[in-house]
């Protein structure tokens, strides 16, 4: 998922503050996603006491601010790392689907 705005700005700065090329390697082993999860969940129980509103919550909440927008199903897709098979999802190098996914989140934040 592209990061723009406020977002993207405070990843920077973390990036020049770390240490490594990872920002949280931690997280970046065998079992480190559900480790990031956890740690996530935490925040996420410092905001809300409501069981339904999970990690897995804010991806369903920006799905629906896509959906919203108007941004097409192949490119929510792809933003939210969902897969469909499809030929079409084959198309168009790295760069090409980075600057579009950018522009639809841009959309959908803005």
């Amino acid at each position: 998922m592209p990061l723009v705005g406020d977002a993207l700005e405070a990843a920077k700065e973390a990036l020049r503050l770390t240490k490594g090329p990872m920002l949280f390697p931690r997280y970046g082993v065998e079992g480190g996603n559900t480790n990031a999860s956890a740690v996530l969940m935490k925040h996420v129980r410092k905001i809300t006491d409501d069981a339904k509103k999970v990690v897995h919550s804010l991806r369903h909440n920006m799905k629906d601010r896509l959906i919203l927008t108007g941004v097409e199903t192949g490119l929510q897709n792809l933003i939210l790392g969902h897969t469909l098979g499809g030929e079409r999802e084959r198309y168009g190098g790295p760069e090409a689907r980075l600057e579009h996914a950018t522009r639809a989140m841009r959309k959908a934040i803005t």
